[in-house]
């Protein structure tokens, strides 16, 4: 290998370091430690939804919104907690039901 391609290799690595390393020691981007990610397993066992609902909502781009990286499918617990909330059916108290009578 030339000269210039070792050196080019090498500032490619250096810089790749660089921005990972400020993504640790920072918190740049969206790397967060509060931010919990499921597997599809695990958010079938949660929810109670089949796993192959889960895997055909991903196919047909609906459902509770995940990450992908190469094979790996990974969901936030905060998006599972807002997918389940949003139906959520609201009750009439008593209350309101003996004051229609």
């Amino acid at each position: 290998m030339g000269l210039f391609w070792r050196k080019l290799s090498f500032w490619i690595f250096f810089q790749f370091r660089l921005i990972v390393g400020d993504i640790y020691r920072f918190g740049v981007g969206t790397m967060n430690n509060d931010i919990k990610y499921l597997t599809d397993k695990q958010v079938s066992e949660i929810t109670q939804i089949a796993l192959s609902t889960l895997r055909n909502d991903r196919f047909l781009g609906q459902g509770i919104p995940y990450i992908k990286i190469g094979r790996s499918v990974r969901y936030s617990l905060t998006d599972v907690v807002n997918f389940m909330e949003s139906y959520r059916v609201k009750t009439h108290q008593k209350e309101e039901i003996l004051s229609y009578k």
